[in-house]
């Protein structure tokens, strides 16, 4: 624990301060240590700063020695203290009129320093006031005691259990590196078992551009967007409520959709444009469109959601086939697994943004 302050008029408070950390079983460092103040000074007092758990500070009335830059060495190492972020604890002398003469700054600009240095000090997270050497005590055991409590730090190690300590670093190190092989492991396993588990599914997100065109008279709000969606959130799309059968047209109005649902909410001027896209199936470039729902339809049935079917419709000489996908048992169960409300949700579901 680092105790900075001025030396010569605060002797008498330095050791009150001193008794009430060893008191606490703590180890005090300090100006006994290095009783004069300059450059090359400074620097081993860096070392010790950095190398304590906690900073005392205690300022009274006054500055103390000037570095070459007209800052204190207290302040100095205050400043120091704070930008390594170490717990600083700060303790002011109340009121300096009762101090004697000799120790209260005469010079003016000292003063200011001083007053300076005692308003930064005031504006720390942990401050306590004192009126004399005694209360400073009891002020440092309550505020330490408060201190250890609150961020507690690693101290000093005895011997016998320094190597221990990094024993455990080793024991949280390899658990850590087991924990990863173990996940690695699963993940093979889980390829191994199910050659669909390296594709892209569920939650991952697909990116896809998409070139707008004209729609009626009205201009697109952009010529390139680009369309953001799970995956879950296309099956959705492609299969609504209580359809298990989809046919390829319906399946791509079913995307089209679900891209200028997107544009909508991205492009607050595309509202005429799309009204008559909407109106007109049109305003997505058929090549792009087209090709998502290959890609899309390629990729639901190498993952085994859904299949090609032939729904047949009509009777007699008005009777056809339509070319569609129907959705597997499996898909049926990754839709479910899509739409249903988890534990704890509100039951709304947010659509992933997409960029523009």
């Amino acid at each position: 624990m680092f105790i900075s302050s001025t030396f010569k008029d605060l002797e008498d408070e330095r050791q009150k301060v001193l008794q009430a950390v060893l008191e606490l079983k703590a180890f005090p460092a300090g100006m006994e240590m290095f009783p004069s103040a300059d450059d090359e000074q400074f620097e081993f007092i860096k070392r010790e700063i950095e190398s304590s758990d906690y900073y005392v500070v205690i300022v009274a009335g006054k500055y103390g020695s000037l570095a070459p830059d007209g800052q204190s060495f207290t302040e100095k190492e205050y400043d120091y203290a704070v930008s390594l972020e170490k717990p600083v604890i700060g303790f002011l002398f109340h009121d300096l009129g009762q101090l004697k003469r000799v120790h209260l700054e005469i010079k003016a600009a000292k003063r200011e320093r001083l007053e300076h240095f005692r308003k930064k000090v005031r504006s720390g997270k942990l401050i306590k006031l004192c009126h004399n050497a005694d209360e400073l005590k009891a002020q440092v055991l309550h505020a330490l005691t408060i201190a250890f409590g609150r961020r507690d730090q690693e101290g000093w190690v005895r011997a016998r259990n320094a190597r221990r300590m990094e024993d455990l670093e080793d024991i949280t190190r390899l658990q850590k590196r087991v924990l990863e092989l173990e996940a690695e492991n699963t993940r093979l396993r889980a390829a191994q078992t199910d050659p669909t588990a390296p594709f892209a599914q569920g939650e991952d997100i697909l990116e896809w551009p998409v070139e707008l065109m004209p729609a009626a008279t009205s201009q697109p709000p952009v010529d390139r967007f680009v369309f953001r969606a799970t995956w879950n959130d296309l099956l959705a799309a492609a299969f609504p409520p209580r359809v298990s059968f989809i046919a390829e047209p319906t399946l791509q109005n079913s995307i089209r959709d679900l891209i200028f649902d997107q544009i909508q909410s991205r492009c607050e001027s595309a509202g005429h444009w799309l009204g008559a896209a909407r109106q007109q199936q049109q305003g997505a470039s058929p090549n792009s469109l087209h090709e998502l729902v290959q890609v899309l339809v390629t990729q639901f049935c190498g993952l085994g959601l859904i299949e090609p079917r032939e729904r047949q419709f009509g009777l007699g000489s008005h009777s056809g086939a339509s070319h569609g996908w129907a959705l597997t048992p499996k898909g049926q169960l990754q839709l479910l697994a899509a739409r249903g409300v988890r534990r704890g949700s509100s039951g709304s579901r947010e659509s992933p943004e997409s960029d523009g």
